[in-house]
This record gives structure tokens, C-alpha cells and sequence, in this order.
């Protein structure tokens, strides 16, 4: 065989083995997004550390509970409302109630921003898989 026919065979099969690991990725990709979208979960963050994972899908066909997330930083509280497949403040110590006018989150909501109470400390951040806009719009 000549050394041109041997580099051209040896560059083709570069190429299909490289193709085929490519879309092996994509699909494998594709696969683990897909199988979570329905996986809609929320974390309940104080003082930069995790207190809670909830997966909202849990908390649908009348099943609710609430959850009182003490403050270390400003020895207040709040409690949070899981119902419905969303999740909000319903009471806090801070002196503001920002957090509790800021609403749900969750299941079927428009809005995906986290909930925040500066005061106690406390972030509510929801993962709706990939659902949002800014998840389509490749927004992270």
C-alpha cells in the first residue's frame, strides 16, 4: 500500500472514530436532560450553607408542610411553606417582609429568581430542569 492511501485511510478512520464519539456524547446529553425535566426541586440555603433539599413533585395532590429555618446570623427565623409544588416565606422576623412579598416558586411558576431574606440570611433557590427561560435561552 502506499504511504498516501495508508495517511488518507488512517485520517478517514480519525474522523468516523471521532464522529461516532460525538454523538455518543449527544445522546448520552440528551439522555440524562431529558430524564430529569420533570425534576423540579428547591434548596433552602442559610448562611451560605444548605439547610434543606425538597423535591417539589413530593409536595403536589394536597400533601403541604411548612419549615421553620432558624437564623444563627441574626437569631430570627422564618418558615417556609411547601404546598401545591411550590414553595414561599409565609412568616419571617425581619423587619422588612421583602421575602414574603416576593412570592412562590415552583411548579408552574413564571418566576425562577431566588427568594431572599438579607436580614436572617436565607436563600430559597428552585430548579425547575431546564425549564425556564433562561435555561432554554442557554442562561445559566
Amino acid at each position: 500500500m502506499p504511504k498516501s492511501e495508508n495517511n488518507s485511510l488512517r485520517i478517514r478512520l480519525f474522523s468516523a472514530v471521532t464522529a461516532a464519539a460525538v454523538l455518543v456524547c449527544v445522546i448520552i446529553y440528551a439522555a440524562l436532560r431529558f430524564a430529569s425535566a420533570d425534576n423540579t426541586t428547591a434548596q433552602i440555603i442559610t448562611d451560605g450553607e444548605v439547610f434543606a433539599v425538597i423535591d417539589l413533585n413530593d409536595y403536589t395532590d394536597g400533601k403541604s408542610t411548612t419549615i421553620t429555618v432558624p437564623s444563627e446570623y441574626s437569631g430570627g427565623k422564618n418558615v417556609i411553606e411547601i404546598s401545591g409544588g411550590r414553595i414561599r416565606v409565609v412568616s419571617a422576623s425581619c423587619p422588612d417582609k421583602v421575602c414574603i412579598s416576593q412570592g412562590e416558586r415552583g411548579i408552574g411558576c413564571d418566576n425562577s429568581a431566588p427568594v431572599t431574606c438579607l436580614p436572617n440570611r436565607l436563600t430559597i433557590v428552585t430548579n425547575d430542569g431546564g425549564k425556564s427561560a433562561d435555561a432554554a435561552a442557554g442562561i445559566n
